[in-house]
């Protein structure tokens, strides 16, 4: 009886289609980043149903390998998996994901990114956007704890079409990049009516002026229509890899100053050698502790990693 399943880089362009045939599988990881076959042949299919090879995991028709093997992105993802409760997803975002049924799903983490000839397709008015990463979101909505990389961030805001109510959601975790925005993260806390937790991994995002009142990168001559920090359910807000840079020390006070509910902010510096000189977890406590807050409840807790 199959209950878990790791593909883990796995070679896909020797096979044009693959399927998990069980119903009882609870967990599934997936890393197709460095081997996916070429764009336009692809066809990577997760199925739940009953069949005569129930609980193995074949393949058939082997593919030709282009030269952009290790850089395309699949043409269609599907995943009819009702009662899979855990997903860990890396890959490149796909043109469309025709099924996704993970009604079960209560943890996933999604490192969906994009090569270099959808980056250029997002950027040109020359190129047709022709992936649509839509289905997948909506497909995860009743996930209960939520892990993104800065990858499939930017993925959300450039090839989602919308963003679902997830309204079980009490946990969410950002990983951040100095190269990619936080666009889509306005969005993402605002349809979480429910978060308790609130996770960064490092605070360095690219600089934009579509992130809202999520950072204070720019500042707006007007305040947003709508805020989603003093909005925001959040009580307890973790920072990681924290390097208490100017920037990041006034991002911290802008979430002090905009989330209402907090009750416990933890930062965990990086190490020393990535910190401001003389910049240890008293310095940064002391530093913080003077910042307004929205939560007159709210506790600081500094410590080294």
């Amino acid at each position: 009886m199959l209950e878990e399943l790791i593909v883990n880089c796995i070679k896909w362009h020797r096979w044009s289609s693959a399927s998990v045939c069980s119903l009882t599988l609870k967990r599934l990881t997936i890393d197709g980043e460095h081997y996916l076959p070429p764009m336009d042949s692809h066809i990577f299919k997760f199925r739940q149903r009953r069949c005569k090879a129930s609980g193995k995991f074949y393949s058939n028709k082997p593919l030709a390998v282009d030269s952009d093997f290790g850089t395309a992105s699949p043409s269609n993802v599907s995943f009819d998996t009702p009662n899979l409760l855990y997903l860990n997803y890396s890959d490149f975002v796909a043109e469309n994901y025709p099924l996704v049924k993970l009604d079960s799903l209560v943890e996933a983490r999604l490192d969906v990114g994009s090569n270099t000839i959808q980056m250029h397709a997002r950027d040109s008015e020359e190129y047709e956007v022709r992936w649509d990463a839509t289905n997948l979101i909506m497909g995860i909505q009743n996930v209960q704890t939520l892990h993104l990389t800065s990858d499939t961030i930017e993925v959300i805001e450039d090839f989602c079409k919308t963003v679902p109510v997830f309204h079980n959601l009490n946990h969410l975790s950002i990983e951040s990049d100095d190269e990619r925005g936080w666009q889509a993260l306005f969005l993402l806390l605002i349809n979480c009516p429910n978060l308790q937790t609130l996770v960064f991994h490092g605070l360095h995002h690219r600089v934009t002026d579509g992130c809202g009142d999520a950072c204070d990168c720019i500042s707006s001559p007007s305040p947003p229509s709508s805020s989603c920090l003093s909005s925001c359910p959040v009580k307890i807000l973790k920072i990681l890899d924290f390097g208490a840079t100017c920037g990041e020390m006034s991002l911290v006070e802008h979430f002090l100053k905009k989330l209402p509910r907090l009750e416990q902010v933890i930062i965990v510096l990086h190490c020393d050698s990535f910190i401001e000189e003389d910049c240890g977890p008293s310095e940064v406590s002391e530093a913080l502790e003077m910042a307004p807050r929205a939560s007159p409840n709210c506790k600081l807790n500094v410590v080294n990693h």
